[in-house]
């Protein structure tokens, strides 16, 4: 039931209904795509999927484009990281028997590249237990564009001078309005 890049044993002649079958034993661990605007964040889950993953040792290889923030722990009780030279090793373990798709961790990152630069989040399989066919599905970061702030502070600007005159004009109006009464 450990995974380190070992062939899957044969399995022992048994009544076929007490073999566990391939689909219960397979595992699939994947990062998301994602696309972050020039200078602004993002968190990226890593899922594990599959039946009774308690063990986990997996490390991140993250491009220079972006500069990882924070590791948050995921559905796992004990979970513990090292981020070193654009890469990130996590080991997590359980004692609960998760099933389906649990999250591994969620990686904040900071887009530090210019616009329309792309790369790979690459995930590395040191261990798992209790998996016999292991599928990883890395994924791909792009960076684009910031969105145009220009434009938002001209209506600003916009809105703040309409509403000086209006508060102007009233002024102007009361002050007409106080002259008239007074006569």
């Amino acid at each position: 039931d450990v995974y380190k890049r070992q062939p899957t044993p044969s399995p022992s002649p048994s009544p076929p209904s007490l073999l566990p079958s391939l689909e219960s034993r397979e595992i699939i661990i994947q990062i998301e795509n994602v696309t972050i605007g020039e200078g602004e964040y993002a968190e990226v889950p890593i899922l594990i999927t599959g039946d009774g993953v308690k063990y986990a040792n997996l490390t991140l290889f993250v491009p220079p484009i972006v500069e990882i923030e924070e590791v948050y722990a995921g559905d796992y009780e004990n979970f513990s990281y090292n981020i070193s030279n654009g890469r990130i090793e996590m080991v997590a373990y359980t004692n609960k028997h998760l099933k389906g798709t649990v999250k591994l961790a969620e990686i904040k990152m900071k887009a530090i590249g210019r616009a329309h630069t792309a790369g790979e989040l690459r995930l590395e399989v040191n261990e798992i237990r209790n998996g016999t066919q292991i599928t990883v599905r890395n994924g791909q970061i792009l960076i684009k564009e910031r969105k145009k702030e220009e434009l938002t502070l001209f209506i600003l600007i916009a809105i703040m001078i309409m509403a000086i005159m209006i508060i102007l004009l009233m002024m102007l109006w009361r002050k007409k309005s106080i002259k008239k009464g007074e006569k």
